[in-house]
């Protein structure tokens, strides 16, 4: 499963003019007009649509920050709500928590390579890059093999 935001984007006549929430997209091969059946289906839901198909109910519970209930999907709205209002809500926070912490550690340690990079390109010493990138000299040193 795939969610993306770019396929609205980079196809606005399709979605546009269709107005549906559920696109089936089929490989074509365009010399043949033959469709190719390689085991793959792409399948893409426009959130902004709601055709009034039951995915367009579910993706309207998902896609929203308030509390909705809807009779079709009594486990997913039972989810939804102990997720922001009940016990889950604590777990959640956790798990939200120790996901960001983790990106922001990711995060800052793509930036120290990239700025230790740029450093080695405008020949810093390599005592003088550890000292502000914070790296360790091994790690500097690897740097070299990324020019």
């Amino acid at each position: 499963v795939l969610l993306t935001e770019k396929f609205a984007r980079n196809q606005p006549s399709v979605v546009d003019k269709s107005g549906k929430t559920i696109y089936h997209i089929d490989r074509t091969i365009r010399e043949t007009g033959t469709t190719v059946n390689n085991g793959l289906h792409e399948i893409y839901v426009n959130t902004e649509i709601n055709d009034g198909t039951d995915i367009a109910g579910l993706m309207d519970l998902l896609n929203t920050a308030e509390l909705k209930t809807d009779s079709r999907f009594p486990q997913v709205c039972n989810s939804i709500q102990y997720y922001k209002k009940g016990k889950g809500q604590k777990n959640m926070c956790e798990v939200v928590e120790q996901f960001a912490k983790e990106y922001a550690k990711e995060y800052a340690i793509q930036e120290q390579r990239k700025s230790a990079l740029e450093m080695i390109r405008l020949n810093f010493d390599n005592e003088l890059i550890c000292r502000i990138t914070r790296l360790p000299l091994e790690e500097i040193l690897a740097l070299y093999k990324d020019l």
